[in-house]
């Protein structure tokens, strides 16, 4: 029976133009795509092309806007971190007709409001980060605040959380937030998920996630 995977993201597939740019996330569609996986892919980006993926779905949600002036950037980003909440659950309750076996966040934006339908429906959750800017924002006052966003989602438990090794020092970012570091995941580029054993993988993930 092929699974029904919800994936959310604020992320551009392709940081560039189709083809272009890291290949992390196409490539994590295109695994789930030739597993036969069912993905609901809840997106910000606008006129995204993958039809060659037969099994991604895109469900397009609005790209909200933050203000570039220096200190009213940190208050509008924070404020539409929580907006992006809303506005995901909304689409979820309005679009989402199929069970989901497995939500997973695509970087910070929606991580929160997945984190709370994994507890409510009893789901499993992932939580993946292409890399982290906290390391050497974490000695600065008020760094929690400032980057609420970051902090939050890094904070959340999930069942299994995956870091790009891209030299951000992700370990230690996310070991000072959760003091551990059971249930996560270090890959060198981001996409080495197939080549990977048990030795790899925290000692707490007991059981398999679909990578």
């Amino acid at each position: 029976m092929s699974k029904n995977i919800l994936i959310a993201t604020n992320l551009n597939v392709w940081s560039i133009k189709k083809g272009v740019g890291a290949p992390s996330f196409y490539k994590t569609l295109e695994f789930y795509n030739n597993e036969n996986c069912n993905v609901y892919l809840y997106t910000t980006e606008s006129d995204l092309d993958i039809s060659e993926l037969k099994n991604i779905h895109i469900i397009k949600m609005p790209k909200l806007k933050t203000i570039s002036i220096k200190y009213l950037y940190f208050i509008t980003r924070i404020i539409n971190y929580f907006l992006y909440q809303i506005i995901f659950l909304f689409y979820f309750a309005i679009k989402q007709k199929k069970k989901i076996d497995l939500y997973y966040g695509y970087e910070i934006e929606f991580i929160p409001s997945l984190s709370l339908l994994s507890k409510i429906l009893k789901k499993p959750l992932v939580s993946r980060f292409q890399g982290t800017i906290l390391h050497p924002l974490m000695n600065r006052r008020f760094w929690k605040l400032k980057y609420f966003p970051h902090y939050f989602s890094i904070k959340q438990n999930a069942n299994l959380t995956i870091m790009t090794d891209d030299g951000t020092k992700g370990d230690t970012v996310i070991s000072k937030i959760r003091d551990t570091l059971d249930n996560t995941l270090f890959l060198k580029n981001g996409i080495d998920f197939l080549k990977i054993d048990e030795n790899d993988i925290s000692s707490q993930v007991k059981y398999k996630i679909w990578l």
